[in-house]
């Protein structure tokens, strides 16, 4: 997850606990799916919610597999997230140029 060498590092300071939560496209006419992961600073274990229900990582890594998501590719996400819902911040954003 990033560059942080835990996961306790992304708990914000004077906190106790932190989450995250992505919002995936379902097929038309079902549900989107939610998953959630809750994590503490105080140890290694993270609570997972899919559309508001405890889950394991093992439903939710065969969930994003089947669905062709690269959850852990930071601009994978970004890219979806911009196409579906435009945010100024990202359609100023720009890809470097590569040396041909």
């Amino acid at each position: 997850m990033g560059r942080a060498p835990n996961l306790q590092a992304y708990v914000k300071q004077g906190a106790d606990q932190a989450e995250t939560e992505i919002e995936l496209k379902a097929s038309r006419g079902k549900r989107n799916y939610v998953i959630l992961r809750r994590f503490q600073k105080g140890n290694e274990k993270s609570v997972w919610l899919l559309n508001g229900k405890t889950t394991t990582k093992r439903d939710i890594d065969a969930l994003v597999a089947r669905l062709g998501v690269q959850a852990n590719n930071l601009w994978c996400v970004c890219t979806l997230i911009h196409d579906l819902t435009p945010v100024p911040s990202f359609r100023r954003t720009r890809l470097p140029s590569l040396p041909r």
